[in-house]
């Protein structure tokens, strides 16, 4: 975990979100963190530092074309192409060396829940409702989303074991 972000970074972000947001909260407390890591195989879950969420929100933007298309599969909101909340979404976190990333829905049908941008295939996958219930799943079931997200290190893995 790392220390908490600056007052200016804190006041831009701030002027994003809700003040009870629990992003928000958490960036007060870390200024992002470097989750579950396998230092051989570069994978885990990498929480950003605020002055980098603009350029992944960026980058991110890139990889997604075409009008949005939403469908629901096994319960779970999919989107294919660009949804229109997209451009104000805080792109805050990502797996390891991969293109896959986590982030926040600001505005839209959809404020305030955590996606996973997925590029194989390239489409937005809804994990948690809100930062606080997705923190919630990481800490409860981190080998779930990990298993399914986070590289070749976590897949199949039956614990998780930190040193």
């Amino acid at each position: 975990l790392k220390p908490p972000a600056a007052t200016a970074a804190m006041q831009a972000l701030g002027a994003t979100l809700p003040p009870d947001s629990g992003l928000l909260e958490w960036y007060r407390r870390h200024d992002g963190a470097e989750l579950f890591v396998d230092d051989e195989e570069g994978s885990g879950l990498f929480l950003y530092p605020i002055t980098e969420m603009q350029a992944e929100g960026e980058a991110l933007a890139e990889r997604l074309e075409g009008p949005a298309m939403e469908t629901g599969e096994d319960g779970r909101v999919q989107i294919y192409g660009r949804p229109d909340w997209l451009d104000s979404a805080l792109v805050f976190g990502g797996f390891g060396y991969a293109p896959d990333r986590v982030l926040l829905a600001t505005r839209g049908d959809h404020a305030g829940a955590v996606f996973l941008f997925s590029h194989d295939p390239a489409l937005l996958l809804r994990l948690a409702e809100s930062f606080e219930a997705w923190l919630d799943q990481l800490r409860s079931q981190p080998l779930q989303l990990l298993g399914a997200y986070g590289g070749p290190t976590f897949q199949g893995a039956s614990a998780y074991q930190s040193d």
